[in-house]
């Protein structure tokens, strides 16, 4: 095994669990308070633990026996469940889940300083399956991490994934490319799969590797383009993803949204929360493009900002190509979180929509709050430092008016937001 005795390990004892923490853990607390963090455990049982490490947050531990089971427990949808640590929640019923997500949304919004009950109902994309998934490989086995170790679990397919991924798990099993330790972002696209990989120890390929996988994969799904550590190595055809109008080209383990479903409920839901009357519309941390093609399409004119030069370039070549012209998205390169727009660069934009990473978007909410912007839409995949943010843009004067989680990770502990802030 490549578990390692950690500090604070080793030591077994019952506990009952109490709640869920933010990151889907169960959580128990020990006799002086100290909170116990525990996999797949559901609030009420009572557990027999051993104590696996300790860190600043508490405690973590591993169930050994389960005394008091939960009604809401259901079993297991997969043979993996019990050692990877995805699909956290996959034995908790789904009424429970939907419950604790809506409570953990309502709890941001009240630490931000607004009213819980402006909190709409869950959006639950339309599911066909994961169309991107990041894979680990290694001694001739591609999968994904086992929790807290570096085994690589190679049973299956993950239950998650669309059909092109499926099909792409079952057939690369063995590949000699597959001994290197290496990270294998792939994407199923219109044209087939764009195969990203990179190895710690920038090594090269194995001779013919892109014909090997063309062979493997011949039959189950075609490929669209392979990458070795940055370096091209074979494209059949352009890994183009349609965002509403233009197909921009897909930079090699490009940031994309997991689900087609995912996508279109977002768009759906930023599109809504602005009036056709939004001439000037920024979109700051934009991406390849997911909310300003939309945007541009509906006949927004908008300004596209982002800091990965490979997507600027992808949308900015998108938009060149299109031979009707009718889409008004200008671009530019900033790193947002190191240069905000600030003063008088946000004067005139009729509305502002930030997508920014988990880290949200504290330095640009900070001018945000300062600006007369009559709109602005905050989408979000981390409810924490959406608080932090949206607490920054009341007290500048902003009122809340709607947020509505979006639930494009069933099964797991993450959710994403989409909200309305409104100047007062």
């Amino acid at each position: 095994m490549s578990r390692r005795a950690r500090r604070g390990g080793g030591r077994e004892l019952e506990v009952t669990v109490v709640g869920i923490g933010a990151r889907g853990d169960g959580l128990a607390k020990l006799a002086d308070g100290t909170p116990l963090f525990v996999p797949q455990a559901l609030p009420g049982e009572r557990l027999r633990v051993r104590i696996a490490a300790k860190s600043e947050a508490g405690l973590r531990g591993d169930i050994l026996e389960l005394l008091h089971q939960s009604p809401d427990r259901l079993d297991p949808t997969c043979p993996n469940g019990a050692r990877c640590g995805g699909c956290l929640f996959q034995t908790w019923a789904p009424a429970a889940q939907a419950a604790w997500k809506g409570a953990q949304v309502q709890a941001a919004v009240a630490r931000a300083g607004f009213d819980p009950a402006l909190v709409q109902a869950r959006v639950e994309p339309a599911q066909a399956g994961r169309r991107r998934a990041r894979f680990h490989a290694a001694g001739g086995k591609l999968g994904f991490r086992e929790r807290r170790s570096h085994d690589i679990i190679a049973l299956g397919p993950c239950q998650t994934l669309g059909a092109e991924l499926r099909a792409f798990w079952r057939a690369v099993q063995g590949l000699p490319c597959l001994e290197i330790s290496a990270e294998w972002t792939v994407t199923a696209t219109p044209a087939g799969l764009d195969i990203a990989v990179q190895t710690k120890e920038k090594s090269p390929p194995p001779r013919g590797e892109g014909q090997d996988l063309i062979a493997a994969l011949a039959g189950f799904t075609p490929l669209a383009r392979l990458t070795w550590n940055g370096d091209l190595l074979a494209e059949i055809d352009a890994p183009r993803i349609d965002l509403g109008g233009l197909a921009p080209i897909l930079p090699p383990g490009g940031f994309l949204q997991p689900s087609e479903g995912g996508q279109a409920a977002l768009q759906a839901l930023v599109l809504a929360a602005l009036p056709p009357s939004a001439h000037w519309v920024a979109d700051l941390y934009c991406g390849m493009g997911t909310f300003a093609v939309p945007l541009a399409a509906r006949g927004h004119r908008v300004q596209a900002l982002e800091s990965y030069e490979p997507a600027v370039a992808a949308l900015d070549a998108a938009v060149r190509r299109d031979p009707s012209n009718r889409f008004k998205i200008h671009l530019g390169l900033r790193n947002l979180d190191r240069y905000p727009l600030q003063g008088g660069e946000l004067e005139g934009f009729d509305a502002v929509i930030f997508d920014p990473p988990r880290g949200g978007a504290r330095a640009q909410a900070n001018h945000l709050a300062q600006s007369a912007i009559p709109r602005l839409v905050a989408v979000s995949c981390n409810p924490s430092t959406w608080a932090r943010d949206a607490a920054l843009l009341r007290e500048g004067g902003y009122a809340l008016t709607a947020v509505t989680p979006v639930d494009q990770f069933p099964q797991t502990p993450h959710l994403e937001l989409v909200s309305l802030f409104t100047r007062c």
